[in-house]
């Protein structure tokens, strides 16, 4: 059935919620190039990093001595000036300086990295659709284009000029080469781990599918870029390391805005330690916890179906720790179990819709109230904000426990 024969099929109330859906999706797409073009601020203070470490200067001791020579509340600006807010490791800024169109200028690496992320999109699209989409129609192959194209997550990434996209994008291409091409796997993955964060557990599931060259490779690569830019910056591995780690925990433990922004912008459990005011020490207790609990979760269900362990792995990646909204683009991986379920019953399911509402609306808990920031609310009502928290990670807890109804479902109809 193609997408006109099943458009008609539809009740008159959703024709009219997929004709906005196609618009709105348009809309948030031109929206997302647009602030791309004219902005691109997380992108620009990245260059300006990379650059620093070509120059021989390590960005993350700037920013640690800068923190601690200072006692008040610091912005984001102060931080770009003293090193740049990426908490990313020395060896991904090595890895995208050719994305960054070989550091020419910040005008045409933020021009270079837009076009990038513009292609992520269309790998993202081919291989959801020709690795997990192959047995649905093309109606729901037109609803994910609508979902990818209009999600908060990529309008986010676009104008921001953030990485999720393109480590969605690499780990994608790692499924697909995986079986065929060990190598070029191995160095697609390498280009996923660039940012490691979004990538730990899915590291964890190539493990469990005995991918093992695949996973030491990748992490072999960022290695020897890391051995290389210290020798170039004529430091030792160790002492660039430290203070890159030093760098980040500064940052996401630091008293005041930046600590707040960091920490409260998803729906992680972590996050609600944070809004608790706990020490530092239980924080990190309770992420190994955590992490130690999904691992669990991803080794139980290892041997499902690829397409459902990697919604799983996505959604327990942002329930874990913390990540900011455009990290959501991995929730995509969820899409082929919601679609199946729906082409099975011949009706866009509520589970579907939940979903999809996820997807588009993830900045709900960050809105603006006839121009009022509702964070400079919550950060000097923190007690209000550890409910807000509560029901917003409570959400995404109710996503998972939809999702794997939606899949023993379409599993038990499908099975022979």
């Amino acid at each position: 059935m193609n997408i006109a024969e099943n458009f008609k099929q539809l009740p008159r109330t959703q024709k009219i919620a997929l004709l906005f859906l196609t618009i709105y999706s348009i809309a948030i797409l031109y929206y997302g190039i647009t602030s791309g073009l004219e902005s691109s601020g997380d992108q620009q203070s990245f260059y300006t990093t990379s650059k620093l470490l070509l120059q021989k200067i390590d960005p993350s001791r700037m920013t640690t001595d800068f923190l601690k020579s200072t006692n008040t509340d610091v912005t984001f600006s102060d931080i770009d000036r003293h090193g740049g807010r990426s908490m990313y490791p020395p060896s991904t800024h090595v890895l995208l300086i050719p994305f960054y169109a070989f550091l020419l200028s910040p005008v045409l690496s933020k021009y270079c990295w837009l076009f990038c992320n513009i292609m992520c999109l269309g790998i993202i699209y081919y291989v959801l659709c020709v690795r997990y989409l192959s047995a649905v129609s093309l109606f729901y192959k037109y609803i994910l284009l609508c979902v990818l194209i209009g999600a908060a997550s990529t309008k986010t990434n676009l104008g921001l000029g953030q990485t999720s996209l393109f480590s969605c994008a690499a780990f994608l291409l790692t499924l697909l080469l995986k079986d065929r091409h060990k190598w070029l796997s191995s160095i697609a993955f390498a280009l996923a781990m660039a940012k490691p964060s979004l990538m730990v557990l899915f590291a964890i599931y190539l493990l469990c599918r005995k991918e093992y060259r695949i996973v030491i490779t990748a992490c072999a690569i960022h290695l020897l870029l890391t051995a290389g830019i210290s020798l170039w910056m004529g430091i030792s591995p160790v002492t660039l390391t430290n203070n890159y780690l030093a760098k980040v925990s500064l940052l996401t433990f630091y008293k005041g805005t930046i600590a707040f922004y960091y920490q409260t912008n998803g729906v992680s459990f972590k996050s609600l330690l944070f809004t608790l005011n706990m020490p530092q020490s239980v924080i990190n207790i309770a992420t190994v916890i955590l992490y130690a609990s999904a691992i669990a979760f991803i080794l139980k269900i290892r041997n499902n179906e690829e397409h459902y362990v990697l919604g799983i792995t996505a959604l327990l990646t942002m329930l874990v720790d913390y990540h900011q909204h455009y990290d959501f683009i991995v929730l995509l991986f969820m899409f082929p179990v919601f679609a199946a379920c729906a082409q099975y019953k011949r009706k866009l399911t509520w589970s579907f819709l939940y979903f999809l509402f996820l997807l588009y609306i993830p900045n709900f808990s960050r809105i603006n109230f006839f121009g009022y920031a509702t964070a400079n609310f919550f950060l000097s009502h923190m007690n209000y904000l550890f409910w807000w928290q509560v029901f917003y990670a409570g959400l995404y807890v109710f996503l998972l426990l939809v999702y794997m109804n939606a899949f023993s479902r379409k599993h038990i109809s499908t099975s022979p």
